[in-house]
């Protein structure tokens, strides 16, 4: 009888320190103002959540909240949304008015101020190690975005509606800067979850972007999260070995960094809390574009970018629907197909193709058509892309061997049209095979072999901004592959493990 009486005092403390998740609200309702609107750059929200309501969810007074989570009800998608902010406090008001005052904020805990990504639809969460007191009233939750950018779409929140005339939600957006005037107020409440007790130890993260093992641009944008929910900080591992090395730890879950052209990058993240940090957690990698390599997100202030073709119906669209930075070009796509031309390009049976899309129209209607030509007015059609009939980022790919099974110089051209009604498509973060144009090889290559280390060196060529280093181990074949792109005239890195191999060194504008 003792042993089962210590036995269930072990199972009772135990389940006291294990985390408690606690729903308040029922609905299934949504709406896009509250917590946040992320089409439009600046906003603030604020929402009442009753002691009844938290009471019925299992949250007493004295409870500790160390987390809260919204639901997104909104198709698949990711939003990576900059500088947000958000406060709860102890409330005793019982709902709001028609018109609600910019809270005064010196009343508030900050329990995070950082750079948010989110992946819909589901529940996401925003937890911190410092423990919040819930008094038994209500909570006042108050969020903040101080982006000023805008998303090509916004999320839906799972939400409870009540009737006409009870607010308990409040907000106010602005294009131009940050409001701190009064806002409207809604009937209409994102329903809510509280972690309370002391959390659990997160599970491991998952990537949100960029893709395992993919080519992406500068700056280069990682995006990740933990299924659990209850990291309250994460560990960023990043380098160019493996396993990498420890780069900071953050409470944000996106990375902006610029980062050497043309390298190979591996990179893990750790979620951690005050209970422990994930275990197993995996390493990733991706490979930076080099510098000459076909790598386009349409930055320039006009178009086509340096080099390109395009017809006049293709546009720059800078109102923020991007998939990197902050520009993408559009074309509003019937019958009659508009076309993209790259500049001249080093193609052969290792080249892959890779681009972004989007279409607002959910009809499926739209196609992106690729064509190569060596002389630039023959073309031979190499794929049809149909897209989606959702409003999300899609990855389109032509895989090695697709663009050519020689070695050639030729234009890529990427034609947009639509089978049916008239469909806009957004086109960003393109990756392909090098530029032709601007390359030479540097006079006097030396190489020198060391026990640990292989050291090459060039006289510089007047004019180059950096040097693209490949090596191949059959150069007969012109198997040549990137080896990294460095500013300098001379590159040492430790030696190859065969006991032959080939470099050459190509120098670019």
């Amino acid at each position: 009888m003792k042993r089962k009486l210590i036995t269930l005092l072990i199972l009772l403390l135990t389940l006291q320190l294990c985390a408690i998740v606690h729903t308040i609200g029922t609905g299934s309702s949504s709406q896009s103002n509250q917590p946040l609107n992320t089409v439009i750059n600046y906003g603030w929200s604020k929402a009442l959540y009753k002691s009844a309501e938290l009471s019925a969810a299992g949250l007493t007074n004295g409870s500790v909240i160390y987390g809260l989570g919204f639901e997104i009800s909104s198709s698949t998608n990711l939003y990576q949304l900059r500088n947000q902010k958000l406060y709860i406090k102890n409330s005793v008001v019982n709902y709001y008015n028609n018109s609600e005052s910019y809270p005064n904020l010196q009343d508030y805990t900050l329990v995070f101020d950082a750079d948010l990504a989110i992946s819909a639809p589901g529940w996401f969460y925003v937890c911190w190690d410092q423990a919040f007191v819930y008094t038994g009233h209500g909570l006042e939750i108050v969020w903040e975005n101080h982006s000023g950018q805008k998303l090509s779409s916004r999320p839906s929140f799972t939400s409870t509606t009540f009737p006409s005339g009870q607010f308990f939600s409040s907000y106010k957006h602005d294009d131009d800067a940050f409001p701190t005037v009064n806002g409207v107020s809604q009937n209409s409440r994102a329903n809510l979850r509280l972690i309370s007790s002391s959390p659990e130890p997160p599970v491991s993260a998952q990537i949100l972007q960029v893709q395992n093992g993919s080519v992406t641009l500068n700056p280069v944008n990682l995006a990740w999260h933990s299924p659990s929910g209850q990291q309250s900080s994460w560990d960023v591992y990043l380098g160019t070995s493996s396993p990498p090395p420890l780069y900071r730890n953050q409470s944000s879950n996106l990375l902006e960094i610029d980062l050497e052209p043309g390298r190979d990058y591996f990179w893990k993240i750790v979620p951690r809390n005050v209970a422990g940090e994930a275990q197993n957690n995996e390493i990733w990698s991706f490979r930076t574009a080099a510098t000459n390599q076909l790598a386009e997100s349409f930055e320039e202030s006009i178009l086509p970018p340096s080099g390109w073709l395009c017809d006049p119906g293709v546009i720059l669209e800078s109102s923020g629907k991007a998939y990197h930075g902050s520009n993408a070009a559009l074309v509003q796509a019937n019958s009659v197909a508009q076309r993209i031309i790259s500049p001249l390009l080093r193609v052969d049976e290792e080249s892959i193709l890779q681009f972004w899309a989007m279409t607002p129209a959910l009809t499926g209607n739209g196609r992106i058509r690729v064509s190569i030509s060596t002389d630039g007015s023959s073309w031979q059609e190499l794929a049809i892309f149909t897209m989606p009939s959702s409003g999300n980022w899609t990855c389109f790919t032509l895989e090695s061997g697709t663009l050519s099974t020689s070695a050639i110089e030729a234009r890529i051209a990427l034609d947009f049209y639509s089978v049916g009604a008239t469909t806009g498509i957004f086109l960003d973060h393109l990756i392909g095979p090098m530029k032709a144009a601007s390359l030479v090889s540097p006079q006097n290559p030396q190489i020198l072999r060391t026990p640990s280390e292989i050291i090459l060196s060039w006289n510089p060529v007047p004019g180059a901004g950096s040097y693209l280093i490949e090596t191949s181990l059959d150069p007969a074949r012109e198997d040549w592959s990137p080896l990294t792109e460095c500013e300098n005239t001379e590159y040492r890195f430790a030696s190859p493990e065969s006991s032959r191999a080939f470099y050459r060194i190509l120098a670019q504008e």
